[in-house]
């Protein structure tokens, strides 16, 4: 949600102010000699924006900027922000540009930082009440007239309303849609001659890279694997939802369950999952 605050007198607080207003001598100086300069700076042409993020689709490198991608829940995405020319692909620096970038993602708000390469980079937890929800990432660089417009508090937006003051200007805005999932685990095991004792289960899931972490059965408040059934075809069903960094990126993961039954004989099952 953005909010707006009123902007107060005519005192200027050096934290909202652009560099370039500071260079000026004050940051309160004549906003028509700083709306000149602006204009010089812009007059070469359009802009556009390119955000790109960490996750998603892993064609030839480490960034992604595909129109539509997905993230675990616990993973934390890095997304990065450039300034292009108009019907061009290559990045330009921002500087005399844009000022600052925030970038939304769903309904909370959060502020680039300027990195190398004239980059704005942001890296975002995707938390647990973001499972299995499509949210939109839009990023937003912006100019600065007089006084910063906009700022970022407690992941929500606040605005400056004061009419004196010209509003800083949108300079390039690009947005994706971000599938934010949750991984889970299913797998099926039939009922035996002997009853199971799943207090000796284990849950393995082996990633790609060789590695592969054990979940034992849950005991409140430990987490774990939970087991439901017998069903009416006297099927066991274990569950699990592992964390972001126990499956693979993409593709599908291995996932294996075993489980002695009471007269020590063991039973064990195995089936693949996927990740987008």
């Amino acid at each position: 949600m953005a909010h707006r605050f009123s902007g107060g007198g005519r005192e200027c607080p050096t934290r909202f102010v652009s560099p370039r207003a500071k260079a000026l001598g004050h940051p309160c100086r004549s906003l028509t000699v700083a709306a000149l300069i602006g204009s010089l700076a812009l007059l070469s042409g359009c802009f556009g924006g390119s955000l790109a993020t960490s996750t998603g689709l892993r064609s030839g490198g480490d960034w992604s900027v595909a129109r539509r991608q997905a993230a675990h829940v616990g993973e934390t995405v890095r997304f990065s922000f450039v300034l292009t020319k108009l019907l061009e692909k290559h990045p330009i620096s921002p500087s005399g540009i844009a000022d600052y970038c925030i970038i939304a993602l769903g309904d909370q708000y959060a502020e680039a930082d300027l990195g190398g390469g004239g980059k704005f980079m942001l890296s975002y937890h995707m938390p647990e009440h973001w499972a299995d929800r499509e949210i939109r990432v839009l990023a937003t660089a912006y100019r600065i007239y007089g006084r910063r417009d906009r700022m970022v508090i407690g992941g929500e937006l606040m605005q400056v309303d004061n009419a004196s003051d010209p509003a800083d200007k949108i300079i390039a805005r690009a947005s994706i849609n971000m599938l934010v999932y949750q991984s889970r685990v299913e797998l099926t095991l039939p009922r035996g001659a002997h009853d199971f004792d799943f207090g000796t289960g284990r849950l393995i899931i082996r990633k790609n890279d060789g590695t592969a972490s054990t979940a034992a059965l849950a005991r409140p408040p430990i987490g774990g694997f939970t087991v439901d059934g017998p069903d009416e075809k006297n099927v066991f069903t274990a569950r699990f939802e592992p964390r972001h960094d126990q499956v693979n990126r993409t593709g599908s993961t291995t996932a294996e369950f075993h489980v002695w039954d009471l007269a020590g004989h063991q039973h064990s099952t195995k089936d693949e999952f996927m990740t987008p």
